[in-house]
């Protein structure tokens, strides 16, 4: 509602989602076949860490715009494809299902959030304006 209205006009909450983002885009590039399991774990949980703050940054704009005008911007419906893989790869971590064929095919959806740095969403001018 109303406080999720507040969190979404603040003048951070943007710039912080596009450096999230651009953390995210460096993070993925850090992987390698071979990489030794310390240093990707301590990759997992950066990336585990971000993608709590693009849960927050979905359940903000799911509070402020509802769930019509939230799903009428592609890039919203992308956040939340993106958004549910990662909940898909936290649970499969957690349940030490992590060396699951296939999860670095999920894992490079996350690369698609770079699209929402070309423009703004939708949804988002119109609240603002």
């Amino acid at each position: 509602g109303a406080h999720a209205r507040q969190v979404l006009i603040h003048p951070g909450f943007v710039p912080t989602v596009i450096g999230a983002t651009l953390l995210n885009t460096a993070l993925l590039c850090c992987y390698s076949y071979g990489m030794e399991d310390a240093l990707r774990s301590n990759l997992d949980t950066v990336g585990f860490a971000l993608s709590a703050v693009f849960l927050v940054e979905m359940v903000v704009k799911l509070s402020a715009l509802g769930v019509r005008a939230y799903t009428r911007d592609p890039f919203n419906l992308l956040d939340g494809l993106v958004v549910a893989e990662s909940i898909i790869e936290i649970a499969l971590a957690l349940a030490g299902l992590d060396k699951v064929g296939g999860l670095n095919q999920l894992r490079s959806l996350r690369l698609l959030r770079v699209l929402k740095l070309m423009s703004a969403s939708d949804s988002t001018k119109e609240l603002l304006a």
